[in-house]
């Protein structure tokens, strides 16, 4: 199903620790290096959804929450996605079940004996040989009880092996640890296992169409609009509203500062609906479809040039996930509106622009980052007292992203109007 996709798996596993990355499968990560052309995307579009709206801790109980939505979209994009979009809402769901079974995530243990715990493993002897998998449930609903059992289980398992675990990581005795590790590995491997075998078991059984509807619908569309260096082959991401439709486009072709993609769904309920279609130095489109069953809707959209800027949804009216505007997050202990990573070069100039809202004062900020976690850097204010407040500055040598605050526990439309960053 997945084709040359499946191979991707080894990489698209740790989606989950790409939470606020761009993403290019042309980077070398953990010595191995992808046979692909240059691939892009954000991670957070794998990530957030309107049946997961934030982001997850990793381990007991948050990581918990994770189970049944990414289950059922990762069997979504199966059954109505292309096998790019497919792999990567994949390896977001074998992310949240590989890091679970891991020892110290299921005891929710932190540190260094977290770090022992997870690495005091070789990796290359991981072995299910001669396993079965076991099919969780022939239909979804049950597949997921199943699931959310089979979880249990190995959260109980690998919590009894973290407390075997204690004292020999205490004593610095790896030898007598590491195979303990392993029947944690081994356990996970084998429910990583069942879980591929029912997803791709339930994917070949055509989903049932809306009672009181003849079958369902497709949606082809073409995507064309002005890309900006370093991000030619970035996407465009397609999101139906009021649904967990959504996907990325693939690419056609890049020239000339043109970026062309396609969408493709499958398999979409029939109905009229609102849709929106994003992609980053461009304008987002705000558009009306209608799915009819049997048929395929065809579209050609074209996007306009937002002006060089490297902010997605800079005004903050495109709102899929949830009520809170896309590519947004409220940090409660920052009290602050934080856009999701942006990719900087170091040493380039930029410009930050923000437009206040009339009669509104706001302090903004922004802060350079070393790589999508550890800050590089105090943030930097952008200059008050007027309604437009702009700065330029410099990215540091050791600045990978650059992410901007925006000071108020209100919404941020409500605050400022837009806000830019444009590479000088």
């Amino acid at each position: 199903m997945l084709g040359d996709e499946a191979r991707r798996l080894r990489f698209l596993v740790w989606m989950g620790d790409f939470a606020n990355q761009y993403v290019s499968l042309n980077e070398s990560w953990w010595g191995e290096k992808p046979e692909s052309p240059a691939v892009q995307f954000y991670a957070n579009d794998y990530l957030i959804f309107p049946s997961a709206p934030r982001q997850y801790q990793h381990d007991i109980p948050d990581v918990t929450n994770t189970f049944a939505p990414f289950f059922l979209r990762s069997l979504q994009a199966l059954q109505t996605e292309t096998p790019a979009n497919a792999a990567r809402w994949i390896g977001s769901l074998l992310h949240f079940t590989t890091d679970t079974g891991s020892p110290p995530h299921a005891a929710s243990i932190s540190g260094e004996m977290h770090t022992k715990m997870e690495n005091w493993i070789d990796g290359s002897a991981i072995s299910i040989s001669g396993y079965q998998p076991r099919l969780f449930g022939p239909k979804p609903d049950a597949a997921i009880r199943a699931f959310k059992d089979r979880m249990a289980g190995l959260i109980a398992f690998s919590k009894q092996r973290a407390e075997r675990l204690r004292p020999l990581i205490t004593a610095t005795n790896r030898p007598a640890a590491e195979p303990i590790v392993m029947e944690s590995a081994n356990e996970t491997a084998r429910v990583t296992a069942d879980l591929l075998h029912t997803l791709l078991f339930l994917a070949e059984q055509r989903p049932e169409a809306p009672r009181g509807q003849k079958g369902f619908g497709d949606l082809e569309a073409t995507i064309t609009g002005p890309t900006l260096p370093g991000l030619e082959s970035m996407p465009a991401k397609l999101m139906i509203s009021g649904t967990t439709y959504s996907t990325l486009s693939e690419l056609i072709s890049s020239e000339r500062g043109l970026y062309r993609g396609a969408f493709l769904l499958r398999n979409v309920r029939p109905g009229s609906y609102s849709a929106i279609v994003s992609r980053v130095g461009n304008r987002a489109l705000f558009l009306n479809l209608k799915i009819e069953p049997g048929k395929r809707a065809d579209f050609d959209w074209k996007l306009d040039a937002a002006e060089g800027n490297l902010v997605r949804n800079p005004d903050f009216q495109i709102r899929w996930a949830s009520a809170s505007p896309e590519n947004w997050r409220f940090d409660k202990a920052a009290g602050s509106w934080v856009s999701d990573n942006i990719k900087v070069r170091p040493g380039a100039k930029y410009r930050v622009e923000a437009a206040l809202q009339d009669k509104i004062e706001a302090a903004v900020h922004l802060r350079w980052y070393k790589n999508h976690w550890q800050a590089a850097g105090e943030p930097i204010a952008l200059p008050r007292g007027e309604a437009r407040m702009t700065l330029e500055v410099v990215a540091p040598e050791n600045a990978e992203y650059v992410r901007l605050l925006i000071a108020t526990k209100n919404d941020p439309a409500r605050v400022l109007k837009t806000i830019d960053l444009v590479r000088l």
